[in-house]
């Protein structure tokens, strides 16, 4: 009873602009930027994913500029997903640093709040 707990809300706008401790809001910094990375990974595979399995789509590109362009934008896809997978768990100074958020979460006294509500989850 008598341990203090920090509530961390991860997504909640109206608890976010409440000053807190500097690594919850460090904590906050890194889960907005790894929830942007992880969501143009997937943005990225779900457009490269067709161009990479439609049979029928590769049969019918021919040899033009049209083509070349087209095998161009499929590797920077699938590029962008391999780099956006790596940078999340990049563990250099500046990146996003997903074994930083696992340890600040494990801590003592962390409780995420608003997580799962914001996102629309039960």
């Amino acid at each position: 009873m008598g341990d203090a707990y920090i509530a961390v809300a991860l997504f909640r706008e109206d608890v976010m602009a409440t000053p807190v401790n500097p690594e919850i809001v460090s904590l906050r910094a890194h889960v907005k930027a790894a929830t942007e990375e992880f969501d143009l990974a997937v943005v990225c595979h779900e457009v490269w994913k067709p161009t990479a399995y439609d049979k029928a789509l590769h049969q019918r590109m021919g040899v033009s500029c049209a083509t070349n362009a087209f095998r161009v934008i499929v590797t920077a896809l699938r590029r962008e997903v391999l780099l956006g997978i790596t940078r999340l768990w990049d563990k250099s100074r500046g990146s996003v640093r997903m074994e930083d958020i696992a340890r600040t979460l494990r801590k003592r006294g962390i409780v995420v709040v608003g997580s799962f509500e914001a996102q629309g989850l039960p």
